[in-house]
């Protein structure tokens, strides 16, 4: 009898130590299997974020190479204070950076543009940069660049001809007064390091 019970004993002993290592393999197997998922669900962001990336860049290249050395026609300007002037009047032989906008675009491209020249407002030489804005009237534009702090020249136009004007999007590029632009940037709000970029590398190669 007490060699039955030995046993007896023995195998609940067995059974309670079988159930412990099953409980544990299962815990550990269920979370090494949480952390291939969580893994694999960020590499799949990550994929999903670098082919979005990819495909913006492409078409940036074709925005690029389709506008890029074309003549932006020599707007009638207007000043904050009402006074008008032509672009050309503006221009000479030395490169400027222009940055063009409209009401029209996306509010936070030209935020990214801004955003940019904002970070290097100190290194860029004050009477080498052109803003203008394409706007319906003074007021509505004055609002607008009451908002942005930046020392350079501001102008509006109420003319909408432009070289990218079926594309509905801000811009930058340098140009002199032939008024053919050069070095054309297409700002990426979803990246936007690659306006920062272009700012740097226009600052050190032409206004250094």
């Amino acid at each position: 009898m007490e060699i039955k019970n030995k046993k007896h004993k023995l195998k609940n002993y067995n059974l309670i130590i079988f159930c412990s290592l099953s409980l544990c393999l299962l815990y550990y197997t269920n979370r090494t299997n949480v952390d291939i998922r969580k893994k694999l669900k960020n590499a799949s962001t990550t994929i999903e974020t670098l082919s979005l990336e990819r495909a913006l860049l492409l078409d940036n290249i074709m925005l690029h190479y389709t506008y890029n050395d074309k003549k932006i026609p020599n707007l009638l300007l207007y000043t904050i204070d009402g006074d008008s002037l032509h672009l050309s009047e503006l221009l000479n032989d030395d490169y400027k950076l222009l940055i063009r906008f409209s009401q029209l675009n996306c509010s936070s491209c030209i935020d990214d543009i801004f955003e940019g020249l904002r970070q290097v407002v100190n290194k860029f030489p004050s009477n080498k940069v052109i803003l203008i804005g394409t706007y319906d009237n003074q007021r509505v534009f004055q609002a607008f660049i009451k908002n942005y702090s930046l020392p350079y020249s501001i102008y509006y136009s109420r003319n909408s001809e432009d070289v990218l004007k079926e594309e509905n999007i801000p811009y930058c590029c340098l140009i002199n007064n032939d008024r053919i632009l050069k070095n054309l940037m297409i700002p990426m709000k979803e990246i936007p390091a690659y306006s920062r970029r272009y700012y740097e590398i226009v600052l050190n190669r032409f206004f250094k």
